[in-house]
């Protein structure tokens, strides 16, 4: 496979790969900080197992956390098989005159011959051996406020949304370096002030706030790696990517553990992400992002930097061509190229919808680690171990099984985990075997929804011309981020229903499984450059009459276009013989052996 100019540059300048491996390393480590801003809403938002407070009883410390309170004042819920958190029996206790034993209670309570329910008049009790106190229990976010719980989730996944597309024009416009560090300092002033906020309200916007700021770090890091390092090494760039992502949860499972009031823990995440993002000021700038912006002068610089630290060489006349064909190897082609072409189309908006279910699966076992049996901490930290793990074996196993193995089958492992979850809560809940299993299997789930993640950026990027890959990129990014989304409203599921969202994740593992097998395997293939390149090895592979009349893909399965100018002339010369031997048939003229040599001389 022939490389391109700035490929070559960027090979010769990269020398024995020290330093470039250095700057992959700090543009890499932002990985960190999202993983303590994405997962902090376990800790940030926790609801700990909650009733209703009972003045009279909760007062007295010797009946604190004492089960003859649920038994006697809390009604049992069918539904979510576990005692009510919004209702409770109200009771008259004159009876005990002040003497609150567990025997008058019993007897005055058990032997009433009315028992009415009523709401939580009192507040809330928590259970506070997990969460000292989180913004949940702070401002009793539960029963008919819990609504609230789920808007903060979602305005942080919302502000995902708007800061993926605002900084990805910002650090085409403005650069990678400068837009991460002026996105750092906005980062950090919004996320020191969400520690201090005065309502539910406030911190709303400032989670929207920081998680906009905080995505242009992430995805000019990425773009920056990509750009810096050699085509080579590339293909490592989304399992380091994940790998990264695991060791800000182990990190964050750490600070949690420590600090375990949310204001606290907010103001320690703002710290560690302040330094981490400090790192970004030892980054050169990006030599492709200077020669698109044909800053000839610097990009040269900058280049000589990077040969002299890697004990590289610059060749001169690589650079000059690099910086005349900058421009094509950069433009940008709007989706609408994408659609105008029916198996593009359709490999675009199914890619997409591959995206939304890994990441909605992902987030949803995620952030429903606080419902696990077992230490919340534990299972967060061995969450992170496994999703480290397993993005270092899989850069290895990504080049031999193939992307798109590795992708159905890390699928199909999380939706069978997801309905084993259903399995256990339903019928082994009060078994602490079953529990511990419960673990096992959700970890499972997790770790092969993490691999999803490491493999399916890289085949994203090669089923798509070089044309409109970051088109492809920046849209099936866009539908993760509506995965996340999503994935909050999938847990608030299971407040009513418990056995439902495992269902709801499993289903769509499934689907997205299934999805993801007809996609075409790009190992070993070379890189798709043009719309029709694309669009040959789409209708190549989509052969199948079932997926062409299901998806309403055209009929004729042979490719329109050809690979090279000769292949075009070819097809042309054929069409037209076979219209001139049509002809014939109907006593017309043929075209002549001079028409037919200027044919193929076309």
């Amino acid at each position: 496979m022939e490389l391109s100019a700035y490929e070559r540059l960027i090979t010769d300048i990269s020398g024995n790969g020290r330093y470039e491996k250095l700057l992959v390393l700090i543009a890499l480590i932002q990985a960190i900080s999202a993983s303590l801003f994405h997962a902090s809403s376990v800790f940030i938002l926790g609801l700990p197992d909650s009733r209703c407070y009972i003045p009279t009883i909760d007062n007295i410390s010797s009946f604190a956390n004492n089960s003859i309170v649920r038994d006697v004042f809390i009604p049992w819920d069918d539904r979510t098989k576990g005692y009510s958190r919004c209702l409770q029996y109200n009771y008259n206790l004159s009876a005990c005159d002040g003497n609150y034993t567990a025997e008058c209670i019993k007897h005055v309570t058990l032997n009433a011959t009315q028992r009415p329910i009523t709401n939580c008049a009192d507040g809330y009790y928590y259970d506070r051996s997990a969460f000292h106190e989180s913004a949940t229990t702070e401002w009793d976010l539960v029963c008919d406020q819990l609504y609230l719980m789920t808007l903060s989730s979602c305005s942080y996944y919302f502000g995902l949304v708007f800061g993926a597309a605002l900084g990805g024009m910002a650090g085409d416009r403005f650069g990678r370096v400068l837009v991460g560090l002026v996105a750092a300092v906005l980062t950090l002033v919004f996320s020191l002030a969400l520690a201090f906020s005065a309502n539910v309200y406030i911190l709303i916007v400032l989670r929207f706030l920081v998680a906009s700021c905080f995505m242009p770090i992430a995805l000019n890091a990425y773009a920056y790696a990509c750009e810096i390092s050699r085509l080579k090494f590339r293909a490592t760039l989304g399992s380091l990517l994940n790998a990264g992502f695991g060791s800000g949860v182990i990190v964050l499972a750490g600070l949690a553990y420590r600090w375990r009031n949310w204001r606290k823990l907010q103001f320690a995440i703002s710290v560690t992400n302040l330094i981490i993002s400090f790192t970004m000021l030892l980054l050169p700038k990006s030599p492709g992002w200077l020669l698109s912006r044909k800053k000839t002068k610097e990009a040269a610089r900058v280049c000589h930097l990077l040969a002299k630290r890697n004990k590289g060489t610059f060749n001169n006349e690589i650079f000059e061509e690099a910086s005349r064909t900058s421009d094509e190897s950069k433009s940008i082609v709007g989706i609408g190229e994408l659609m105008k072409r029916p198996y593009l189309r359709f490999m675009l908006c199914s890619n997409a919808v591959v995206w939304f279910v890994t990441s909605l699966v992902y987030y949803g076992v995620l952030l429903n680690s606080g419902s696990l049996a077992g230490n919340l901490y534990t299972n967060f930290l061995l969450g992170g171990i496994l999703e480290v793990c397993v993005s270092l074996v899989g850069m290895p196993m990504i080049a031999k099984i193939g992307r798109r193995n590795i992708t159905v089958g890390t699928l199909a492992v999380t939706s069978a985990s997801c309905f084993l979850t259903t399995i256990v809560i339903e019928f082994g809940s009060d078994n602490p075997d079953a529990a511990t299993a419960g673990i096992v299997i959700a970890m499972i789930g997790r770790a092969s929804t993490s691999a999803t993640f490491a493999v399916i950026c890289q085949h994203t990027g090669e089923l798509f011309p070089t044309p409109a890959r970051s088109t492809a990129l920046g849209f099936t990014s866009l539908a993760a981020r509506v995965g996340i989304i999503m994935a909050s409203f999938t847990i608030h599921l299971q407040y009513s229903w418990p056995w439902l969202t495992p269902v709801v994740l499993g289903t769509v593992a499934a689907f997205g499984s299934l999805l993801a097998s007809l996609f075409p395997e790009t190992k070993d293939q070379t890189v798709l450059t043009t719309f029709d390149e694309a669009d040959v090895f789409m209708r190549k592979h989509f052969r199948s009459p079932i997926v062409i009349k299901l998806f309403c893909l055209p009929q004729d399965v042979k490719p329109r276009f050809a690979k090279t100018k000769y292949e075009a002339v070819k097809l042309q010369h054929q069409q037209i013989l076979k219209l001139s031997l049509e002809k014939s048939k109907r006593n017309e003229i043929l075209p002549t052996k001079h028409e037919n040599s200027q044919l193929i001389r076309m």
